[in-house]
């Protein structure tokens, strides 16, 4: 019987094993896709180019290293776990934090570029030359975006095709409906300069719209930063104040499951409240 009893706890553990490397390497394979996808539309569209694989190699050794460092500072296998956890997502928060910084960069310049175009046309400039001549000293990230389009038109490619890869590669509502204007005017000839000139009022209104609703939640924000960072610089003010003590403390198992269970209520009050103040807005 023990022999039949031992067999089968082998067969388990190795079932369980096999299915743990799947789990394990399917994770590993979508993380590496995710990440590679966030550096395609991140840092591409900054004009970095840099090879995925070595993205891919950077976000699996940084939580190696988090995991080794955390475990000989601390001796603990949960806080070690948290922190490596939490080095896998911040690649990806990153990149994403760039990618929203970015597009929201170049929403703030749509509105100025619009209304000097209306004026070059009000001038009696051509359409494609009044382009042509703006975005020459036009600032990143508009700026590298709209010469790219020139450049690509000037190849051969289609004006059309170009603008969807132009909203491939940003994709913004504001850029959209300016973009649909420029076909629009190209395909009938129309006149194009009172309609863009109403448009970049409309836009800008509603981005002055947006600032007085970021001001009167300014106050939430900075009360939900303040929470956040409030135990950690209590943290830091008691390893001041008594090192040995916050060791003995903190420096242990148990210390590490109430860290690591800080943290993670720390992490779902910042969510909470950014789903909050994203509703409200």
């Amino acid at each position: 019987m023990k022999i039949v009893a031992l067999i089968l706890a082998l067969g388990a553990a190795f079932i369980l094993a096999v299915l743990l490397l799947r789990l394990s390497r399917g994770a590993l394979l979508a993380y590496s896709r995710q990440l590679q996808l966030r550096s395609q539309d991140s840092l591409q569209s900054h004009f970095v180019f840099v090879r995925s694989q070595y993205l891919v190699a950077a976000g699996a050794v940084l939580p190696i290293l988090l995991l080794l460092s955390v475990r000989g500072v601390w001796g603990s296998w949960v806080a070690a776990a948290t922190c490596a956890f939490l080095g896998l997502l911040a690649p990806l928060l990153l990149l994403r934090a760039l990618q929203f910084r970015r597009l929201q960069r170049l929403r703030r310049q749509l509105p100025d570029f619009i209304l000097s175009l209306s004026l070059s046309l009000q001038a009696g400039l051509a359409l494609q030359a009044a382009l042509q001549q703006l975005t020459q000293a036009l600032p990143a990230p508009l700026g590298q975006e709209l010469r790219l389009l020139l450049r690509q038109q000037r190849l051969g490619m289609a004006k059309k095709t170009s603008y969807q890869e132009l909203l491939a590669r940003v994709p913004l509502p504001d850029l959209a409906m300016f973009l649909g204007l420029l076909q629009m005017g190209q395909s009938t000839g129309a006149g194009l300069a009172g309609v863009l000139e109403l448009l970049s009022q409309t836009l800008r209104s509603r981005l002055s719209m947006e600032d007085k609703i970021q001001a009167l939640t300014a106050q939430p924000r900075l009360q939900g930063r303040i929470m956040v960072g409030l135990p950690i610089l209590l943290a830091a003010a008691l390893y001041t104040l008594d090192p040995e003590g916050f060791k003995q403390a903190w420096f242990n198992q148990a210390g590490a499951w109430v860290g690591a269970g800080l943290l993670l209520v720390l992490l779902a009050g910042m969510g909470w409240m950014h789903a909050i103040l994203r509703d409200k807005d």
